[in-house]
């Protein structure tokens, strides 16, 4: 998550740059780690979390990105990560507008 943050951040500045700023929304499907980034404080459990973890909840409290939960099934980065049966491959491939040639 925190390197999809990097990530998102650079592409962020670079619009601003091109006069195109926009909200930057991340998707996770990882719902325990999203009640992370909400938490106020952390509890004994959590004391080993690391730097980058803190560099996330910091750039979600400046307001320079949210996160929202995604379920694993509409997660459409897999189709680029991952290796997937051909039927969702073709449902999230339809989902950015993605067709079969004919």
């Amino acid at each position: 998550l925190s390197k999809a943050v990097q990530e998102a951040l650079w592409l962020k500045v670079l619009l601003r740059e091109l006069n195109d700023e926009q909200q930057v929304v991340i998707q996770e499907d990882n719902q325990s780690c999203l009640k992370m980034l909400s938490a106020e404080k952390f509890s004994n459990r959590t004391k080993h979390i690391a730097t980058r973890f803190h560099f996330t909840k910091d750039q979600i409290e400046k307001g320079e990105v949210s996160c929202v939960y995604c379920p694993t099934e509409d997660m459409v980065a897999d189709l680029l990560t991952k290796p997937l049966a051909r039927i969702r491959t073709e449902k999230l491939a339809g989902m950015i507008g993605l067709t079969a040639a004919v």
